[in-house]
């Protein structure tokens, strides 16, 4: 239960940043004819439902990492058994970088910030928790 609530708390975090950074990217840095589409279609459900849909992803996801954390690490070592699930983090965030910087040409500062928040609160934060808590 720990372990879970572990990834739970980081993934919700997770979660709650991205989605904050993603309102304040489409308020204040929207891509071109965001705001004729928006006001053309209903997309205000389709926001709340991408919202809703986001915290849950995040949340599921850190909890898969904090178990994926606890398959890999030994809990009652220090910091240096956690060196192979931080490399897995690592490995999956530069194979899922490569086709979203292509994707996301204009927006490479914005996909940075997330890729360092990805790392720092799945790389760090979760080692940390699960041996916390």
């Amino acid at each position: 239960m720990t372990t879970f609530l572990a990834g739970f708390l980081a993934g919700s975090l997770m979660g709650m940043l991205f989605v904050t950074h993603a309102a304040v990217v489409f308020v204040f840095r929207p891509p071109s004819g965001f705001h004729e589409r928006a006001a053309a279609s209903g997309t205000s459900k389709l926001a709340v439902v991408l919202v809703a849909g986001s915290l849950a992803g995040w949340s599921m996801l850190g909890v898969a990492a904090a178990f994926a954390h606890v398959a890999i690490a030994d809990r009652s070592s220090g910091i240096e058994d956690s060196v192979p699930y931080v490399m897995a983090v690592l490995f999956v965030a530069a194979l899922t970088a490569i086709p979203l910087a292509l994707f996301l040409r204009d927006r490479l500062l914005d996909l940075a910030l997330e890729y360092a928040l990805f790392i720092g609160l799945f790389g760090l934060l979760i080692p940390a928790l699960v041996r916390a808590i």
